[in-house]
This record gives C-alpha cells, sequence and structure tokens, in this order.
C-alpha cells in the first residue's frame, strides 16, 4: 500500500481498489513483513514470484527461500494459477535451521484467500534460515510471501528522557515508530533523539503481543553512540520477558534481534550517550480468545461454520465465509 505520495487507503488502514501493499508487507491492511523480500536469496533467482504482482507468474517444482539470519516461521501465503495443487498430498514443505538439519512439515492447513490464494498454516514454530516447497509437478506459480510478523509498536504510546530540538524540529519519541526507517537524521527529521546523555526510551502497547523479534534502525551518522544499549521487555504483568544488551565492536546500522516467543506489553532502550532511534520494530501477532481477532481483537470472525475458530492473522475460515460477507479474512460485506 502507497503511503509515501498519495493517499490510496480508508480511514481504516484498508488498501483502496487499485492500491496494493508496498514491497516488503502483505497480508490485512498491509501489516505483515514479507520474509520473501528481506534480505533473503530466492531460487531460482529469475523467477517472478517475489515482484507483488499475483498475474506474473512462473512454472516451478521447487522454490526455496534462504536467508542469513534465522526466523520463527509460522505461516506463509501461497498463489497458484493450478487451483488444484492446493493440498498437502502435493504440496511438501521442508525448514531448515542453521545448523543445516532439515524438518520436513509434515502437517499444515490450508485457509482460502480467494480461489488462487491460499494461507497455509505450518502448525510449527521452528527457526529456519531456509524453507523449501516442492511440489508433485510443475506448477504455475505466482507469488510466494512468508510472514515474518506484524510490527506491533508502529505508531503506539512512547516516551523518552529528553527530546532534542533544532530549528524548530523536535526530535520526540514518537518519531521512533512514524514508520519511517530513514538514517537520513537532518533530511528527514523523522529519528527520535534526547538531549542529554544516559538516554531512556520506551514503548507500551496497548495490549500484550507474542513477539520474537526486535528491530533498531541506528542514524546515519554518530552511529557509535548507540553501541552498548540495554533492551528490557515487560510482560503485561511488568514480569522480565528478555534483558537484552548489545557487544558490538563495531557501528550497526540495523540491530535484529530475535529471540524465543516471548509475551510483551512495554520495552524500555537505554544507552549511555545520547540516545537516538530512526524506528523501533517489533514484530509479533495478536493473541485473541476465540472467535475473536483484529488489532484490538475487536472483530468477530464470519466463518461459514459456526464452530470454526478462524485463523486470528486474517480472519481466514477453512470453510469458507458465511452468508453475507468475502474476501480476505471474510470481512467484506456483500
Amino acid at each position: 500500500m502507497t503511503l509515501d505520495t498519495e493517499v490510496l487507503y480508508d480511514d481504516q488502514g484498508l488498501c483502496l481498489a487499485g492500491s496494493s501493499c508496498e514491497r516488503g508487507w502483505f497480508g490485512p491492511l498491509c501489516q505483515y513483513q514479507d520474509l520473501a523480500t528481506v534480505g533473503a536469496k530466492l531460487t531460482p533467482s529469475n523467477s517472478l514470484i517475489d515482484d507483488g504482482d499475483d498475474d506474473t507468474c512462473s512454472n516451478l517444482k521447487t522454490v526455496t527461500i534462504t536467508w542469513d539470519t534465522a526466523y520463527i516461521i509460522t505461516w506463509l501465503r501461497l498463489s497458484l494459477n493450478d487451483t488444484g495443487v492446493f493440498s498437502n498430498t502435493n504440496i511438501t514443505i521442508k525448514l531448515t535451521n542453521v545448523t543445516g538439519a532439515d524438518t520436513g512439515i509434515t502437517y499444515f492447513s490450508m485457509i482460502p484467500v480467494t480461489s488462487r490464494v491460499k494461507d497455509i498454516l505450518l502448525c510449527s514454530s521452528l527457526r529456519a534460515i531456509k524453507v523449501t516447497l516442492t511440489f508433485l509437478r510443475a506448477v504455475t506459480v505466482c507469488s510466494l510471501n512468508i510472514n515474518g510478523g506484524r510490527n506491533v509498536a508502529l505508531h503506539q504510546k512512547t516516551w523518552q528522557s529528553t527530546n532534542y530540538n533544532e530549528s524548530g524540529v523536535i526530535y520526540d519519541s514518537s518519531k521512533a515508530v512514524d514508520g519511517n526507517n530513514s538514517n537520513d537524521f537532518y533530511g528527514q527529521g523523522s529519528c527520535s533523539h534526547t538531549l542529554g546523555v544516559n538516554g531512556r526510551w520506551g514503548i507500551n502497547l496497548t495490549r500484550e503481543h507474542r513477539v520474537d523479534r526486535f528491530v533498531l534502525y541506528n542514524r546515519g551518522d554518530y552511529q557509535q553512540r548507540l553501541r552498548g544499549f540495554n533492551l528490557v521487555a515487560y510482560n503485561k504483568n511488568n514480569q522480565l520477558q528478555l534483558n537484552y544488551t548489545d557487544d558490538s565492536k563495531l557501528n550497526v546500522s540495523v540491530y535484529n534481534i530475535t529471540t524465543t516467543a516471548i509475551y510483551v506489553q512495554s520495552v524500555n532502550i537505554t544507552v549511555r550517550t545520547y540516545l537516538t532511534l530512526c524506528e523501533v520494530e517489533i514484530f509479533g501477532d495478536i493473541e485473541c480468545d476465540s472467535a475473536r481477532l483484529g488489532l484490538e481483537c475487536t472483530n468477530t470472525c464470519n466463518c461459514n461454520d459456526p464452530t470454526e475458530t478462524c485463523f486470528v492473522a486474517t480472519g481466514g475460515c477453512r470453510s469458507g465465509c458465511t452468508a453475507g460477507y468475502q474476501g480476505e479474512g471474510c470481512s467484506k460485506g456483500w
């Protein structure tokens, strides 16, 4: 969904007709990071499945996505022209961990998005550096999105110890969660920055989320200031879930902190010097009560089978949408 030059979304954040998600994002409200485009190596490299266009396709029997960083892989989205291929007997999925060991996903479920697109739930939370999809025969693959989680920090409530102010620009705490990760401190004016040393910054999420990754974007200059930062995360009961201290000896532009899945509602970041954060992303997802979904678990499932619990990430239903609803997540009435 284009957010930079023209408004192509409504007041609920939904993409309007004719618009689409920006590269690197997919799913409801374009909120899910697509790991297939984040530092990923696609094999075969000349395929068209990562161009963000479901109308451009490639004839493939095997697809492999490889990363230098291990990610927890829980679900993916697959678009095929050959809709008859959508079954566990026609698709084999394999995850490879950092030691090179392979794990075949013997059970996974499929939830329809459209007749050509399905979300595939892997029923696992394995950390992998490679995902391999193999089809029983060569098929027409149009796109593959691999869930990297929802950035639950975006536009959430933040604070910092002091605010730096220059040329009329106040570099307050909210600039670290404004969706702009540019490291151009003066050119963009979208970084948070404390006025003094011993800088502190924090975020309080509206509800507890299941989280497995934190990404911190450093400024382009004075990067040494962020070395040795400390990040702590707490659950809704204010119990410590993560205590991470950076030990980098060299400047780092983007810090990628991975962890086993933890429950988080607040995060604090501290450093001995001035604290500048050009963006803080926290990747995970919500966990709602049965039959609820949405950013704040305020929406209800609209499944054709009233006993079914929909997929909380998207609202999709294995049984399809109930009468009067259609589209991604069975969210659109007709």
